[in-house]
């Protein structure tokens, strides 16, 4: 009896131990990745914003921007980096290693899902994918908000669903319990206290990114969907008592009354109506987001997400139709009506999408490894230790021709000498060279214009007077008496034209313009004709780059 306890015992506790083991693995793999070189990278054009906003967190209390302005937007994540600075210094380290920190936190938080929803194996494949892709390493290792943003919204997502659908007798409200004596909601199986944390983490993750709205509309539509399998099932009026019928409904309602409310639908409105500068000259289609996921660094992971999607539906898997729901409609709201499209804006959901695609890779390989398992019992009889390390070698041998078939995988080692923006993420430039090579040719009266003023200033180019992007020329500011537009976060006079540009160069001798290429290429933030004539009227300086920032002069140096 005893050795039977100690056998079962054991077992539990290699259930238990391996996948932990193998977790702690994938968590410190994808953590270096992460943080390898992270001091390295060129600062994107949103970086410097949160770094000024930090610092003047710690100089004066609050958030303010060199211009004035009070930066409030994703104010949790520019806490985290005044945090980070106050315990590491200023540094470019220290202000990303908060996205390093929420980054590596998403790849166990997807593992817990994967064992919640499907299975411990799922979930290891889930976190495998987190820690090695590309698209999910890039937002890990920038000064912005999405990492953190990425983390609170689907700790929401998975709350919400322990709260709303976990069965257990544990989770069932209390006999004791007031809302117990309410006839409708006896059998409902709530947890309210997973349903109370998973609105705390949605709203931090609002207070983030306000396209977190987007997730009470997927739960709009899994209510209603569940709905109508109800009543497919029950018929309508028993469906009418369903859970998912009355909070479906008590969600409309809330919604009806929050955008009767004057200030608040002139902030959804605002929201659906966003449209910067910086996005006229870019192409609104149905089809991006989708290209995006297609790409050869998905490979192949919307293959498995296609197979995933069927099995959750054949297999009736609850939590996998949950998770397919809110993907669907978050990758249909920004498809199809969004006014700005960029990869960062399903970066939210990406997990989701890589727990589907777990789903099926798991369900694939288990059946043919089952088959593979059965040849090796018979022909590995007579060589026991080679047989019981067969599971090994072939997880081994799986994992290492996956990495090599996948240019997502094989470009994860090489992230910090890849830009990040040929994967979805920010377009970093080489500031630090280009700033040490003007102040090595400065000289005392020299101009300079920048088209990112404060990564320019935060890397010590000198004192910029002008800035060149009008990316953010809606955000300008008109000042009585002054020639030219404020930019809003630097305070830099902005040239928004070619008359503005000749008369910065006629009425300064010697200057430098220090570009980065991104800007200077697009003609939503540098006129084309401003372009042309920087480049036959001033002298382009070659620098040992990597092509992402043009330096020019005019004058004698």
């Amino acid at each position: 009896m005893e050795k039977r306890v100690s056998i079962r015992r054991d077992s539990r506790n290699k259930e238990f131990v391996i996948p932990i083991l193998v977790l702690l693995i994938i968590v410190l793999s994808g953590f270096y990745i992460r943080i390898n070189g992270l001091a390295d990278l060129g600062l994107g054009f949103d970086e410097p914003i949160h770094i000024y906003a930090a610092k003047s967190i710690l100089e004066t209390g609050g958030p303010t921007l060199p211009s004035g302005k009070k930066y409030d937007r994703a104010l949790p994540f520019t806490y985290s980096v005044a945090l980070s600075f106050k315990l590491f210094g200023v540094n470019e380290f220290s202000a990303r290693l908060p996205s390093v920190i929420f980054g590596t936190l998403s790849i166990i938080l997807i593992f817990f899902i994967g064992k919640s929803f499907f299975e411990t194996k799922v979930g290891l494949i889930a976190a495998f994918l987190m820690a090695f892709l590309p698209f999910e390493i890039v937002w890990s290792r920038a000064c912005r908000m999405y990492s953190m943003y990425q983390f609170f919204l689907v700790l929401g997502f998975f709350a919400f669903y322990k709260g709303f659908e976990d069965n257990n007798e544990r989770s069932k409200l209390s006999k004791n319990s007031l809302l117990y004596r309410i006839p409708v909601l006896m059998d409902w199986n709530l947890n309210l206290l997973w349903l109370f944390f998973s609105g705390v983490a949605l709203y931090i993750a609002f207070a983030l990114q306000t396209q977190a709205a987007i997730f009470y509309v997927c739960v709009l539509s899994y209510l209603f969907c569940m709905f109508i399998i109800s009543f497919i099932n029950k018929g309508f009026r028993q469906s009418l008592g369903t859970k998912y019928f009355l909070s479906f409904l008590v969600l409309v309602i809330l919604i009806i009354i929050g955008l009767a409310i004057p200030d608040v639908y002139r902030f959804a409105k605002r929201l659906y109506e966003f449209s910067p500068s910086w996005t006229k000259n870019i192409r609104i289609s149905p089809t991006a987001h989708f290209n995006f996921l297609i790409s050869s660094h998905m490979f192949p992971v919307m293959a498995f997400f296609i197979m995933g999607t069927i099995q959750v539906c054949t297999k009736v898997n609850k939590a996998g139709f949950y998770t397919l729901t809110s993907v669907a409609i978050t990758l249909f709201l920004h498809s199809f009506f969004a006014s700005v499209q960029r990869p960062r804006y399903i970066y939210d959901i990406f997990p989701l999408i890589l727990l589907i695609s777990a789903y099926a890779m798991y369900n694939f390989f288990k059946s043919e490894l089952k088959r593979l398992y059965a040849v090796l019992d018979k022909y590995l009889n007579k060589y026991q230790l080679i047989k019981k390390l067969s599971p090994v070698l072939l997880a081994f041998m799986l994992v290492t021709s996956f990495l090599y078939i996948s240019p997502g995988f094989r470009n994860a080692i090489r992230i910090p000498s890849l830009q990040a923006y040929d994967f979805g993420g920010e377009y970093n430039v080489q500031w630090k060279e280009a700033c040490q090579y003007v102040k090595n040719h400065y000289s005392p009266g020299d101009v300079i214009i920048a088209s990112i003023p404060l990564a320019a200033d935060y890397y010590g180019c000198g004192t910029v007077e002008y800035n060149l992007n009008n990316g953010e020329i809606d955000q300008f500011r008109k000042v009585e008496g002054n020639r030219f537009q404020l930019d809003a976060f630097s305070n830099t006079k902005a040239i928004v034209n070619l008359d503005d540009l000749k008369e910065v160069l006629l009425k300064n001798p010697r200057g430098w313009l220090i570009l980065d290429a991104q800007r200077f290429q697009n003609p939503a933030t540098v006129p084309k004709d401003v372009r042309e004539f920087i480049t036959k009227n001033t002298l382009y300086h070659t620098i040992k780059t990597d092509g992402t920032i043009f330096i020019f002069s005019w004058g004698k140096l």
